[in-house]
């Protein structure tokens, strides 16, 4: 199966998809754009983190997604990650996997 534009891009522009990181005193918040076709074909939309880049040390553990927006073909996600004023750095991701 091939899964095509899953985060709702133009391909013939040559952009990238727009990841939006915010902050707050208890969380790291990443918003995300995603097809809905993409989604109802199965491909996963995951917002991992880790404090290093350390083989194996991503983890989607307390993380949650609203979604902010929905026009029946995007959705616009966001991620709140897990986080507060003692942690210096949270590198964060998104990984698009297809079914």
């Amino acid at each position: 199966m091939e899964i095509r534009n899953p985060t709702a891009q133009n391909p013939g522009t040559g952009t990238r998809s727009a990841l939006t990181p915010a902050r707050s005193a208890t969380t790291a918040e990443l918003t995300y754009s995603r097809s809905k076709s993409a989604l109802n074909a199965g491909v996963t939309f995951t917002v991992e983190y880790s404090d290093t880049f350390a083989t194996n040390s991503w983890s989607a553990s307390g993380v949650t997604e609203t979604i902010l927006n929905d026009d029946g073909t995007v959705q616009t996600v966001k991620a709140s990650i897990p986080s507060d004023s003692t942690i210096l750095r949270r590198y964060i991701h998104l990984r698009v996997t297809a079914p």
